[in-house]
């Protein structure tokens, strides 16, 4: 039976030649480096990056119609009776920005 080497396209590293690699192209290894290098230069330089213009608002997101609309949160939402009282639940609802509360 005629067994044969499995193929392998890269030769072991005691067979490299200098030189040899720029037949084939460039490395990861070295393609990586250059990115990199390249990527900090920019980085360096003031100015290099253009600033990017401010995009238009998407008006297939906002809704033509406005409803007076009011924010609520229900009571349970809060540590009540057992670490605030009725009160201090309406204060803290209405810091932050609530317009109601569901009493339960």
């Amino acid at each position: 039976m005629n067994a044969q080497p499995p193929f392998n396209p890269l030769p072991a590293s005691s067979e490299r030649r200098p030189g040899a690699d720029a037949k084939r192209g460039m490395s990861r290894r070295d393609a990586l480096k250059t990115s990199l290098t390249a990527a900090g230069a920019a980085a360096l330089v003031p100015g290099a990056v253009a600033a990017e213009a401010p995009t238009p608002p998407d008006t297939r997101r906002g809704s033509t119609r406005r409803y007076d609309m009011k924010k609520s949160i229900n009571l349970w939402a809060f540590p009540y009776p057992q670490r605030m009282t009725l009160a201090e639940c309406l204060q803290l609802a209405k810091d932050a920005g609530f317009d109601g509360i569901e009493l339960n």
